[in-house]
């Protein structure tokens, strides 16, 4: 099983969690290790559970693969960031974009644009 995160709509507090753990159930999808966060789910599942939730849920905004998990602070988020192979996750001949995403209002403190980039050249520099 995967570590999964799901980014949910903020139309309503407890409404989009219990869809995507519905259409989980619905389709025969085990998953595990269920935290609820402001507009976030985490689950453990099976990557392929992401298909079904892509098609069927109204109320999930992004499907993604957890890499890692840190506080949203800089030094915290970089040290994960460099220490994650994420060649290992690309076929031959793919790239990636980062992209930073904040939820409500959560780490303001943080440049997004200087974490995209500071992670795209420490990429670069690796390969």
């Amino acid at each position: 099983m995967a570590k999964l995160f799901f980014l949910l709509s903020g139309e309503h507090p407890t409404l989009p969690a219990s869809e995507l753990t519905a259409i989980l159930e619905a389709e025969g999808y085990s998953f595990s290790n269920v935290e609820k966060l402001d507009q976030v789910l985490r689950v453990e599942a099976s990557v392929e559970a992401v298909n079904a939730v892509k098609k069927r849920a109204a109320l999930t905004r992004i499907c993604c693969l957890e890499l890692f998990q840190c506080r949203n602070e800089y030094a915290e988020i970089m040290k994960n960031a460099n220490a994650t192979p994420f060649e290992r996750l690309l076929r031959e001949g793919e790239t990636f974009v980062v992209r930073v995403k904040r939820v409500k209002r959560y780490g303001e403190s943080l440049d997004v644009l200087q974490l995209e980039k500071a992670r795209r050249s420490c990429f670069e520099q690796k390969s």
